[in-house]
């Protein structure tokens, strides 16, 4: 045997088991089986190959796994992206939207601002027409102008007539006394608070 042996090494061949052919025997591992190779001959389970061979399947297992898994791991972080660059982009819409709302509140009170500055009469224009329609005996103390309004306060020995003075004018409307009228001790004249609405031009009609 160690002769036939030898050749087989020769020849690169290793066999696993050797038996007798005049002697039954059984290849399945069972206990009856046998094996006349030597234990120097018999090649050593290699569990090293065994781990090898399990460790190469696991590898492959999660090669197999990382390209069927990657692509749709891959697309899900991109639509997760995408995702929140959208949402960026419509906070910035947003903002620009509510920025542009604002310009165009600006853009219009202005425009209404400039209107009514417009049709306005200037405080010149009120100034003397004041002082051409109140009387020379009547004084003015106080002036106030706001908002298509205009106040007045001051002396006069009637001041009941300058309701009508100041509606015949079409610069005035709605002319009104704002508090009793009192008289000043010292001078005998009435005191007097008026009210009115300053016109624009054009605005007042005749009945």
């Amino acid at each position: 045997m160690d002769t036939s042996l030898q050749q087989l090494k020769d020849s690169n061949i290793y066999p696993d088991i050797v038996d007798y052919d005049g002697a039954k025997n059984s290849f399945s591992g069972e206990p009856e089986s046998y094996n006349l190779l030597p234990d120097t001959e018999k090649p050593a389970t290699n569990r090293m190959t065994q781990v090898v061979f399990w460790l190469t399947g696991l590898v492959l297992l999660m090669l197999i796994t990382a390209v069927l898994v990657y692509p749709v791991w891959q697309m899900a972080e991109t639509g997760d992206y995408l995702r929140s660059q959208l949402t960026e982009i419509e906070k910035d819409s947003h903002i620009v939207q509510a920025q542009q709302l604002e310009n165009d509140s600006i853009v219009d009170e202005t425009a209404r601002l400039i209107k009514s500055k417009n049709n306005s009469p200037s405080l010149t224009d009120l100034i003397n027409t004041l002082s051409q329609l109140i009387p020379d005996n009547t004084w003015l103390t106080h002036f106030k102008y706001n908002d298509d309004r205009l106040q007045i306060q001051g002396q006069s020995p009637s001041a009941s007539v300058l309701i009508s003075i100041l509606e015949a004018s079409p610069l005035f409307s709605n002319a009104r006394f704002v508090s009793p009228l009192t008289q000043d001790k010292k001078t005998g004249l009435e005191r007097f608070q008026i009210s009115m609405d300053v016109l624009g031009q054009g605005e007042k009609t005749d009945d």
